[in-house]
């Protein structure tokens, strides 16, 4: 919703073809110790 709510706003007139993604930080990268230790949970 908030993304939505900057477009909308003033403050987006300058954004434009940019992807926005809203996945709640799925797709950040990880550091290869953080892939180790969560693999088993996958």
């Amino acid at each position: 919703a908030y993304a939505m709510l900057y477009l909308a706003s003033g403050q987006a007139k300058y954004t434009t073809g940019q992807t926005i993604v809203v996945d709640g930080g799925s797709t950040l990268p990880e550091t290869g110790y953080a892939v180790e230790r969560h693999w088993g949970l996958a």
